[in-house]
């Protein structure tokens, strides 16, 4: 872990790697002693749940419903769309038959 002063900053900065992901911030802090402190608090953090900031995962069933909902107006908009053009080519190679003939 990296503790350092940005040039414009009168905060330290935190830099470290946990397995592949980098993390940067602000310690929010003034003096070396705390800063070094509440980045290690971060670290910890990062080390036990992978991130900074922990969020709740997204469950599949959650998300089921809205995919299959919407793989059924997708489904339905693909019948309506191959039908509607299958109907338009009939009526235009009728039309195209008739004027062909003499």
């Amino acid at each position: 872990m990296k503790l350092f002063k940005k040039a414009k900053s009168k905060f330290y900065w935190f830099d470290f790697t946990v397995r592949g992901q980098r993390y940067r911030g602000s310690t929010g802090e003034i003096k070396a002693a705390r800063a070094t402190k509440v980045a290690s608090m971060k670290l910890a953090r990062a080390l036990e749940y992978g991130e900074l900031f922990p969020v709740k995962p997204t469950v599949l069933a959650e998300l089921s419903d809205r995919f299959l909902s919407w793989l059924d107006e997708a489904n339905a908009r693909v019948f309506i769309s191959t039908s509607t053009t299958k109907s338009v080519n009939r009526e235009f190679n009728s039309m195209r038959t008739q004027v062909r003939e003499p």
